[in-house]
């Protein structure tokens, strides 16, 4: 059974634009740590991600996960000579895994449902810098208006509710794995702090969680030391050790056949600039 205390929302943050003919025609290549969710009002977005390009209408939006290359390019509106965007980036995850392993969800958002999540936004827009306590809980209220919405669009994992009817197990594995991201951590240790054996925690997640045991470990190590590159300067071999690799070399290897880029590259570029969605 799930409980609000299995949801956790990690990140909500708003933003928006209003540029000239400047804006017309840019590309922008990106990754992103976070789900986007970008509309258009003035103009329009074309999106490629995951082999799939499209060319969207004013009004509508792009959906996109995270950790996943994105190509963008702006059009401004002939008429006004404007584009006007507004945009959230999230991150939620359900019993420690994230929505998007959850739920497919769609690259494109129909204008109707921007409409609706258009006001949800401006709110977000208007309370992003009070940080009161009950500001913060408005903002969390809000945000889930708008998740309510994009969730009524996304296709659920047909396996969902057998994860949810186990949730027990893949909290057990979950909190197993975070508590220990500073060591080496074995399938059979995932097995015995389940109580399975280890054939039968392969079976079960892969059936429910659409990943190998060993790759679900590596997702959450990989996960915690981007965060780590992202929000700290720490020296890359002080990031390995709080990841359990042997040595910077392995966890440099590992997270290059992750991400795709070195450590450096991950924390040097300027793929966290959101300030022209």
């Amino acid at each position: 059974m799930i409980t609000m205390q299995d949801i956790k929302i990690e990140e909500v943050n708003p933003g928006r634009m209003d540029r000239g003919m400047e804006i017309d025609g840019r590309v922008h290549c990106k990754i992103t740590p976070y789900l986007i969710y970008a509309q258009a009002y003035n103009g329009c977005y074309e999106i490629s991600c995951n082999g799939e390009n499209v060319k969207l209408d004013p009004g509508e939006a792009f959906l996109t996960p995270p950790e996943t290359c994105m190509r963008i390019v702006h059009h401004a509106d002939p008429a006004s000579g404007r584009m006007s965007a507004r945009w959230v980036h999230f991150n939620v995850s359900i019993l420690g895994v994230g929505i998007a392993s959850l739920y497919d969800f769609p690259l494109r958002v129909q204008a109707d449902i921007c409409d609706k999540i258009a006001p949800d936004v401006e709110t977000l827009l208007a309370i992003e810098n009070d940080k009161s306590i009950a500001a913060q809980i408005e903002k969390q209220g809000v945000f889930c208006l708008i998740l309510q919405q994009l969730l009524g669009i996304a296709a659920c994992n047909p396996d969902l509710s057998g994860l949810f009817a186990s949730s027990n197990r893949v909290k057990t594995a979950s909190n197993f794995v975070r508590r220990n991201l500073d060591r080496k951590i074995t399938v059979d240790d995932l097995a015995d702090v389940c109580g399975l054996s280890a054939s039968s925690l392969f079976r079960y997640f892969s059936s429910t969680l659409k990943i190998t045991p060993q790759k679900y470990i590596m997702k959450l190590k990989m996960e915690h030391a981007a965060a780590l590159l992202r929000g700290s300067d720490r020296p890359l071999a002080e990031i390995a050790e709080a990841t359990g690799f042997a040595n910077q070399f392995h966890f440099s290897r590992c997270f290059k056949q992750y991400y795709g880029t070195t450590p450096s590259s991950y924390r040097n570029s300027n793929i966290w600039d959101f300030s022209s969605f």
